[in-house]
């Protein structure tokens, strides 16, 4: 977890979610938990719990979710999902930045809209009159 001044128990924004801090050990180790699900490691991306912070999550997990639900099992989602919270951890670093935000939410929209461009055109590749994909 990045250093900032969180304590045991203070709710926070990691990976887009709100989440509990379980526990912090020296050396930045550190757990966090959405109530159902825990999650630890060395370099845990947390945001203090804030309007803006909350609104560049919920924009996020907006997205996230419109990816999956294109429910295309061939979609790279570790990889997209990796991609997702680098550009979060950038928006939310530039939360007071707005001009510089709103460029992010911009290219967080074309990276999107592109992945969700594809896959629609994928669904009508046909080879002769047989559609390949369903």
């Amino acid at each position: 977890m990045k250093a900032r001044d969180f304590k045991q128990g203070d709710w926070v924004f990691c990976e887009f979610k709100l989440q509990r801090i379980k526990e912090l050990r020296e050396g930045g180790a550190s757990t966090v938990s959405d109530g159902f699900v825990e999650m630890g490691g060395h370099d845990i991306d947390c945001y203090p719990l804030n309007m803006k912070i909350k609104v560049i999550s919920d924009n996020v997990s907006a997205w996230s979710r419109e990816l999956h639900a294109l429910r295309n099992n061939s979609l790279n989602y570790p990889d997209i999902h990796r991609e997702l919270l680098r550009r979060w951890v950038e928006m939310c670093d530039n939360a007071d930045n707005e001009k510089k935000l709103d460029k992010m939410y911009d290219d967080l929209a074309d990276f999107v809209n592109e992945i969700k461009r594809r896959v629609r055109n994928l669904a009508t590749e046909s080879v002769g009159d047989i559609r390949i994909f369903r």
